[in-house]
C-alpha cells in the first residue's frame, strides 16, 4: 500500500498535521512541532499560513485521498459566504452618525487660553 501524508488523529496536539509529517516521515513529532515553532518565529508569517493551509489540505486517516480537498473547498466557500452575510446584515443595522468636530469640541467644552494652550 502506497504511503500517503494525513493528518494524525492519535498524537495530534491541534489539527495533526505535525503529527502526520512525523507520522509519514518516521520521527518524533516533537520534532517537527519543534521545527514548526522555529519556523514560525524566523520567517512569520509564512510557516502558520502553511500550517493552516495543510490543516485544509490533509486529510484525516481513512478519507479518499481526494475528497477532503473538495468537501474543504466547498466548506470554505460556505462558510465565506456565511461570513459575508452576516457582515452584510451587520452593517444594514448599524445607525451610523456622522458627527463633526466642531461639535465634539462644543460638547467638551475645549477652550484656548491667550498663550493657545487648551484648558
Amino acid at each position: 500500500m502506497k504511503k500517503r501524508l494525513v493528518r494524525s488523529e492519535e498524537n495530534k496536539e491541534f489539527l495533526g498535521v505535525a503529527a502526520g509529517i512525523a507520522d509519514y516521515f518516521g520521527i518524533d513529532p516533537g520534532l517537527v512541532r519543534a521545527g514548526i515553532v522555529l519556523g514560525s518565529i524566523f520567517t512569520f508569517p509564512a510557516v502558520p499560513i502553511a500550517y493552516g493551509v495543510m490543516g485544509l489540505v490533509m486529510s484525516p486517516p481513512d478519507t479518499p485521498a481526494g475528497q477532503l480537498v473538495t468537501d474543504g473547498l466547498g466548506k470554505a466557500q460556505e462558510l465565506f459566504g456565511k461570513a459575508a452575510d452576516r457582515v452584510g446584515t451587520q452593517t444594514d443595522k448599524a445607525d451610523i452618525e456622522y458627527v463633526d468636530a466642531d461639535d465634539i469640541k462644543k460638547s467638551m467644552k475645549i477652550e484656548k487660553d491667550d498663550d493657545g494652550f487648551l484648558v
